[in-house]
């Protein structure tokens, strides 16, 4: 186990989502889709009830550490989510053996 400066276990690309953090990835992919371009810091935290824009932040960092989205360094405010390919989970886009995405029976 690796730990961070707070004492706290730090983030890595195969961890699962925390339940805030699949809503602040489900609110990006919402919004990427309402509007057609990705939104800022401040929108996702409106639309998951997070007013303080650094602790959207610390989503952020944990999902773009996860391999779910990733941040455009052009454009800092706007968030990119990759495009997921069949064979890859739809939820944070790693992918997954066979018969974890298309049932066990193939």
């Amino acid at each position: 186990m690796i730990a961070g400066r707070n004492g706290r276990r730090k983030t890595k690309l195969g961890d699962p989502l925390t339940a805030r953090q699949g809503e602040v990835l489900a609110a990006i992919k919402g919004l990427q889709r309402r509007h057609g371009v990705p939104p800022t810091i401040r929108e996702i935290g409106n639309a998951v009830g997070i007013p303080n824009t650094n602790a959207v932040m610390c989503h952020i960092r944990a999902l773009v550490t996860k391999g779910c989205i990733k941040r455009r360094m052009d454009n800092c405010a706007r968030i990119y989510i990759p495009v997921v390919p069949e064979h890859c989970c739809p939820t944070c886009g790693r992918p997954v053996g066979k018969n974890e995405s298309k049932g066990a029976d193939t």
